[in-house]
């Protein structure tokens, strides 16, 4: 096994109602997606941040868990180059939804199979790249500009500790959904390729 795809934060639950709708269209599209890489003989990591209490006692979550520590790649500090950030995270609903925390854990479209993994940090999935011999991660889910790209286990942090990744860009949406091209387009620019879900291969 050499190549993953990651699941970002494709939450049940968003505070926005717009950000649900599209987290909920991405979810429905990665589905099969996830279902095919995964039979191909690729690994699946699932990373619904801030939901790992509702994993406790999932195989995939106890298999994170059990790995042992690993070295954490030394961090590239390079300056991040400038993204136009004015609109991220807007809810553009109306009338204007009230931020919070609703999301509980992983979307139910997208099955978690115990040969997974379920992860939420950085060093934990270093541990799991480490362990399986991942060599190519492919990311998927939402939103691009904010937890795709910012998280610990995101597309920076990775670059930025030399993990070759690539973004699948028909199975990832920005907040609010009209800023996608352009931040896809900023994120081959200036981290990682893209590639579309037809092209994954495990």
């Amino acid at each position: 096994m050499s190549n993953a795809l990651l699941l970002c934060d494709l939450w049940d639950r968003h505070w926005c109602r717009l950000a649900e709708a599209g987290t909920d269209r991405i979810a429905q599209l990665a589905a099969p997606v996830v279902e095919r890489f995964r039979g191909g003989g690729g690994l699946v990591i699932h990373a619904p941040s801030d939901t790992m209490a509702a994993y406790g006692d999932r195989p995939a979550r106890r298999r994170v868990s059990d790995l042992p520590s690993v070295d954490i790649p030394e961090l590239d500090l390079r300056p991040r180059p400038p993204h136009p950030r004015s609109a991220a995270g807007q809810c553009h609903c109306q009338p204007i939804c009230a931020e919070g925390h609703p999301w509980t854990a992983q979307h139910p479209a997208v099955r978690i199979d115990e040969t997974d993994y379920v992860l939420d940090t950085g060093p934990e999935l270093w541990a799991v790249l480490g362990h399986e011999k991942i060599v190519q991660v492919f990311v998927a889910g939402v939103h691009t500009n904010i937890c795709v790209l910012g998280r610990g286990f995101g597309v920076e942090a990775m670059v930025r500790r030399g993990i070759s990744c690539a973004l699948v860009a028909d199975l990832t949406e920005a907040m609010p959904a009209s800023m996608t091209p352009e931040t896809v387009e900023y994120v081959e620019d200036n981290w990682c390729p893209t590639l579309t879900s037809a092209e994954l291969r495990p």
